[in-house]
């Protein structure tokens, strides 16, 4: 008998950390933290003790005393013939209890990659995420981002769970915007992007990480407010079209992507890469790098759209994978 267990490490449950992994609800054992604890100041220090970045630099060592209160123990593991764990983002169990969960039980460590290896401040090199793997006695690591699995040899899944929300699904604004804007560039390009439309097109924004001086159009755009990720669910049905803000040469698809490919909904993007994917549509999906480039006019327009996804993202899909690259 087989038996997943997947680490989100740090989420919550109503974040989009969490959400993705909701499809394999009845096949895994999901757990939110590496360690089950409510002090805070444990939390904290675990973090720090595990941090991606510091041990980069450093291995720190001890990571042994955190066993007692890691999600998964011995008794878990021992009364089924085949065990994955799956981490999210960092593998965030002493070396030394996974290397001797191996040993005795066979189980394989699986990791998944939501963002760039650099990012996630794993590695900034092939041979330091070389040693990250063998010190964390990883089996096989999955990446989002293409460019990531050419350059560190990782394997390509895209994630994400089509969550059915109790909602009316009806299509109130034509335009809508979630996410963090610390980098100046893509502050200018929403701002930009709402002046052009605004006499054109309904547009509901929500903005993360903009100074108060920096805070224009206050009374339209939603500044720093947090949303629940089933708020942002509910808003994304009842919006027309999606729009979608990439970093610089990033390739790998954005939450906004699957989003609009699961829910059916219209995509503007920066997003280059984009005409590269299964699901481009140009009557659904429209890349620009010039404001002057935006089509008002389609953004607005109400008109059926069907990506003809059925399921290519989920995690069911991660599954399988998983059993066959281990069984082969």
């Amino acid at each position: 008998m087989n038996k997943f267990f997947v680490i989100i490490n740090g989420g919550k449950g109503d974040t989009w950390s969490s959400n993705i992994w909701s499809d394999i609800s009845d096949e895994a054992i999901i757990y939110l933290d590496n360690i089950i604890t409510s002090n805070r100041l444990l939390k904290m220090l675990n973090k720090l003790h595990f941090s991606n970045k510091i041990n980069s630099i450093i291995n720190l060592p001890f990571k042994n005393v955190w066993k007692r209160l890691l999600p998964i123990q011995e008794s878990d593991i021992a009364e089924f013939d085949n065990t994955y764990i799956i981490f999210q983002s960092n593998v965030k169990f002493p070396p030394k209890y996974l290397k001797y969960l191996k040993g005795k039980y066979g189980c394989k460590v699986i990791l998944y990659l939501p963002d760039t290896v650099e990012k996630l401040g794993i590695a900034k090199n092939v041979d330091q995420f070389s040693r990250y793997v063998r010190k964390n006695c990883i089996d096989l690591c999955f990446s989002f981002d293409p460019k990531d699995c050419q350059k560190f040899d990782l394997i390509f899944f895209d994630i994400y769970s089509k969550v059915v929300y109790d909602c009316d699904n009806i299509v109130r604004n034509d335009l809508f915007y979630v996410g963090n804007c610390r980098n100046k560039n893509r502050l200018n390009i929403l701002l930009n992007v709402f002046e052009a439309c605004r006499n054109y097109v309904n547009s509901e924004l929500y903005l993360f990480g903009v100074d108060l001086q920096q805070q224009k159009y206050s009374n339209k755009i939603r500044y720093n407010k947090y949303l629940p990720y089933n708020t942002v669910i509910n808003k994304i049905l009842s919006s027309n079209c999606i729009l979608e803000l990439v970093n610089e040469n990033q390739i790998g698809n954005t939450l906004r992507f699957k989003e609009a490919i699961c829910y059916n909904k219209k995509l503007l993007t920066t997003n280059k890469n984009v005409i590269n994917s299964k699901y481009y549509n140009e009557n659904y999906i429209r890349m620009f790098t010039n404001i002057d480039e935006i089509d008002k006019e389609w953004i607005s327009k109400r008109e059926k759209v069907d990506y003809g996804y059925s399921g290519e993202f989920s995690p069911k899909a991660l599954l399988n994978m998983i059993e066959k690259l281990v069984n082969n």
